[in-house]
């Protein structure tokens, strides 16, 4: 039974993992052209900054939690 929650838990950290690795690079790419990942109004670069500067903290914290998994 642990190894069947183990799985699935390493495979949804995975998935989340590849998730905002890609969120990440969109918002590179559409910081490198000035245009908003998203637009709600603010500044292209503030708002594709934010995105980046969340992904990577999740990413992290993805990886910390990856390394708990026993």
């Amino acid at each position: 039974m642990l190894k069947i929650y183990r799985r699935k838990l390493i495979t949804g950290l995975m998935t989340l993992q590849v998730l905002f690795s890609v969120v990440f690079v969109l918002a590179f790419v559409n910081l490198l052209h000035n245009r908003p990942i998203i637009d709600v109004g603010m500044s292209a670069t503030l708002i594709n900054g934010i995105v980046i500067i969340f992904s990577v903290i999740s990413m992290f914290n993805i990886v910390y939690e990856l390394g708990k998994v026993k």
